[in-house]
């Protein structure tokens, strides 16, 4: 039985990442926990936004 990956579009992204930047005093888990994802996808994607790399690959090969 496979497992459906979810799919995040890229401003949701975006949002989920700037949402942490204005929120520090907040944890990772607990801004992950409000945004419905997990706190490894929001991590990340964090760390992928500061090393200026793009967070939304998009689909396709």
């Amino acid at each position: 039985m496979s497992r459906k990956q979810k799919r995040y579009s890229k401003q949701f992204k975006l949002d989920a990442v700037a949402y942490a930047n204005e929120h520090p005093h907040l944890s990772c888990n607990t801004i992950a926990s409000n945004l419905g994802i997990s706190a490894i996808t929001l991590g990340k994607w964090v760390k992928k936004a500061e090393k200026g790399v793009d967070i939304h690959r998009g689909s396709g090969n």
